[in-house]
């Protein structure tokens, strides 16, 4: 009798069973601007985007990875802002077009990323080379040749200096450069790494080899 008294208040004496804490609770992620403008696709939600995205950037005093994000998406905003207005192509016209607000703003947006970002960004030359090719497109030579001669000469190892390449030359051609031409398809013609990595233009470079000046 003693000993089943001694252990009732043994336990009597153990404290009770913690209460489980409940499960918190699912906050959905909040989505970023280009995940709201991808969802709508419209001219006015990716215009609405790249300006909030424009606006982070500019307040950032130090280019940090997320300033860097914001500047790469305003890129990516513009750019499908543009493309929804599905204007005309003017198709790089000899004489100077007008050049549509959008475009303006998408070349500024590059503008803003070359300049800030890291000088080993990866992304540089790619955006670089979409400011060239819009210049390019409405004709505007005398902006778009030095852009697309400071990416090759700048990142000569990468698919955007590839690219570069055929409208550089074509640019020269148009302006009447011949000397700068020739001296540029030499030069690549005597870069044996470029021409192994893009062996596609080696025959447009060995064919302009060919034309008298």
């Amino acid at each position: 009798m003693l000993i089943a008294l001694l252990a009732a208040c043994q336990q009597s004496k153990e404290p009770p069973a913690p209460v489980p804490t409940p499960p918190a609770p699912v906050v959905p992620a909040r989505r970023s601007l280009i995940d709201q403008a991808a969802a709508d696709e419209s001219i006015e939600g990716w215009d609405k985007a790249a300006a909030e995205l424009e606006a982070r950037v500019a307040a950032c005093t130090t280019f940090t990875p997320a300033c860097d994000e914001a500047a790469l998406d305003a890129v990516q905003a513009r750019g499908r802002a543009l493309a929804l207005e599905h204007l005309t192509d003017p198709r790089s016209p000899t004489v100077p077009v007008p050049l549509p607000a959008r475009a303006q703003k998408l070349i500024a947006a590059c503008d803003v990323y070359v300049k800030r970002a890291t000088a080993n960004a990866p992304a540089i030359p790619d955006v670089a080379l979409i400011a060239a090719r819009e210049e390019w497109r409405y004709g505007w030579l005398d902006r778009a040749v030095p852009r697309l001669q400071a990416i090759v000469i700048a990142f000569r190892d990468s698919k955007a200096a590839a690219l570069a390449v055929p409208l550089l030359l074509e640019g020269l051609r148009r302006q009447g450069r011949a000397a700068d031409l020739k001296r540029w398809v030499d030069s690549l013609l005597a870069d044996r790494r470029f021409l192994d990595e893009n062996p596609e233009l080696r025959e447009l470079l060995e064919g302009l080899r060919m034309i008298p000046n």
